[in-house]
């Protein structure tokens, strides 16, 4: 299962086009490509992908469930900071598909995305998950920090710069 997005393509030689789209398919649409490697030239060991069919998985994405965060300090220097991140999917075929953090001055978004396929034959039971995330604490200032992962907030302090001395 490979996600499509469309920005440019690499030939053998490492030059760029725009790459063709594919008729129904779309930036961020999940897809299963068949195909081989081989190079245009079939002499030089191949970076290119020829597809011979792609098909367009049918599914749902969706911002998952967090019921609650655990933020953890680690004891090392500079400090690693990592948040334990709980919730629910409403059915035993819902995954977590993709985990984002940013950072926003004092505040670190997490978001946490769900995949279903439309065609999966699911038990619909709560099915609890929980996710690790790092978070990139290297160079921060002294200070509280505010963790955001899908609405759900917690806070946690620094009580030095968390930087390595040169």
């Amino acid at each position: 299962m490979l996600e499509v997005w469309y920005d440019f393509m690499v030939e053998d030689d490492r030059t760029q086009r725009a790459s063709v789209s594919v008729e129904g398919i779309e930036n961020g649409d999940w897809v299963t490509v068949t195909g081989e490697l081989k190079s245009n030239t079939g002499t030089a060991p191949s970076t290119t992908f020829w597809a011979s069919s792609i098909e367009k998985i049918i599914g749902k994405n969706e911002v998952a469930n967090v019921n609650d965060i655990e933020i953890m300090l680690l004891e090392s220097f500079p400090v690693q900071v990592h948040v334990v991140a709980k919730g629910e999917h409403s059915d035993s075929c819902t995954e977590v598909d993709k985990i984002t953090t940013r950072r926003e001055g004092d505040t670190f978004f997490v978001t946490i995305t769900t995949f279903r396929s439309s065609d999966a034959i699911c038990a619909q039971v709560i099915t609890p998950f929980e996710e690790v995330i790092a978070l990139d604490a290297v160079g921060l200032k002294a200070g509280v920090y505010i963790v955001d992962v899908n609405g759900v907030r917690d806070t946690f302090e620094l009580q030095i710069d968390n930087t390595l001395e040169k």
